[in-house]
C-alpha cells in the first residue's frame, strides 16, 4: 500500500490545529471499512453520516482510496475531526492492512485516537442474524450481534449457519455456492450502525494511539 507524497505532507499541515481532545459534545469520525468489496470512506458527526464515498475494494482499493479520501476531506465543511474509525477485519488481507495503514498515519499525523470495529457488524441485520464472509480455503467467517468474530471451517458452518434466522453477507456468491441450501441475502454496508458504534466507543474512550491499532486475523 503507497501513501503519495502529497497526502503525507497534507496530513502533517493539518496536524499543528488538531490537538488530541475527548470533547463529546461535538463528535466528528472519519470511517475507514476497506476489508470487503463494499468498502466505502465516510465522515460522521454525533453518531450521523455527513458524507460518504463508495470504493471498489480489492486490487483496485490502494490505487483509489489516496484521491478519495482527499476528495472527502476537501468537499466537506466538517474541521476538528476527533478520531479516526477504522474497520480492522476479518476480511481481505490487502484491503484490511490498507484501511489500518491508512488510520495510523492519519491518526499519527493529526494526533487524534483511533477507534477499531469489527468489519462485520456494517453487514449485521435483524435479531438472531449472522453477518458473513467468505474465508477461502479457511471456511467462513461469522458475527453476531454482541459476540467477537469467528472462523468455522465449511463442516462446522454447515451444521451452525441454518441455526439463524437471516443470514447476510457483503459477497453472498461465494457462500451460497458452498451452501446451495441456504439463504444468504446480500447487505449493503449499514453506515449509521458504524457512526453510532463509532460514537458510543468514543463517549466511553475504548480508543487508542496510532500504535494500539492492528488487523483482526482469524486463524
Amino acid at each position: 500500500m503507497r501513501i503519495s507524497l502529497s497526502t503525507l505532507i497534507k496530513y502533517r499541515n493539518w496536524t499543528m490545529s488538531y490537538p488530541v481532545c475527548y470533547h463529546t459534545s461535538n463528535m466528528k469520525f472519519l470511517i475507514i471499512e476497506t476489508s470487503t468489496k463494499k468498502s466505502f470512506i465516510a465522515l460522521a458527526m454525533n453518531g450521523s453520516i455527513q458524507e460518504v464515498i463508495f470504493l471498489e475494494g480489492g486490487k483496485a482499493l490502494s490505487k483509489t482510496i489516496d484521491s478519495a479520501l482527499q476528495r472527502l476531506l476537501s468537499q466537506t465543511k466538517i474541521e476538528n475531526i476527533s478520531a479516526v474509525s477504522c474497520g480492522i477485519g476479518p476480511g481481505s488481507y490487502t484491503g484490511v492492512r490498507t484501511g489500518v495503514m491508512i488510520a495510523k498515519i492519519f491518526s499519527y499525523a493529526k494526533r487524534i485516537p483511533i477507534i477499531s470495529f469489527t468489519s462485520l457488524q456494517a453487514f449485521l441485520g435483524e435479531a438472531k442474524s449472522a453477518a458473513l464472509l467468505d474465508a477461502r480455503s479457511a471456511g467462513i467467517y461469522l458475527l453476531e450481534e454482541n459476540r467477537s468474530p469467528m472462523l468455522y471451517d465449511c463442516e462446522k458452518a454447515a451444521r451452525t449457519l441454518p441455526t439463524y434466522s437471516s443470514l447476510f453477507s457483503p459477497d453472498p456468491a461465494p457462500l451460497k455456492a458452498r451452501f446451495p441450501n441456504l439463504s444468504i441475502r446480500e447487505k449493503k454496508p449499514d453506515l449509521s450502525r458504524i457512526a453510532a458504534i463509532s460514537a458510543q466507543k468514543y463517549q466511553k474512550k475504548e480508543m487508542g494511539d496510532h500504535a494500539s491499532i492492528s488487523p483482526l486475523y482469524l486463524k
